[in-house]
């Protein structure tokens, strides 16, 4: 990972202990050639029934077409927003992506 993807991915575990919601990374996924495509990190109870793919935003066009093709929504973050952990930042992009875990464990802070 290049510096940028680094400290989107430290802000992204910080999101993910800070509101406490689970992360996978590093994660990747299979390409169409079977080589492994890497992205900043899952956050698997978002976005889709498989979870929400996060890569920088620059990768976004490639990244995003293999993400949906394998069942997963797709974000493109950018350092500017998230580069350092901003929780309202986080709040704001996990309501977009939308809670898709078990009802039970949805966070309290995300309901309403």
């Amino acid at each position: 990972m290049v510096p940028e993807e680094l400290l989107i991915r430290d802000a992204c575990l910080a999101a993910a202990t800070d509101l406490g919601v689970r992360i996978v990374t590093p994660f990747s996924l299979a390409g169409d050639t079977g080589s492994l495509v890497e992205f900043i990190a899952l956050f698997p109870d978002f976005g889709s029934t498989n979870g929400v793919a996060v890569c920088h935003f620059r990768d976004w066009p490639t990244k995003n077409a293999l993400a949906v093709r394998r069942g997963y929504y797709c974000s493109g973050l950018h350092p500017d927003s998230h580069a350092r952990y901003n929780r309202e930042h986080f709040v704001d992009a996990f309501a977009e992506w939308g809670w898709q875990g078990a009802v039970s464990q949805q966070p309290a802070w995300n309901k309403g």
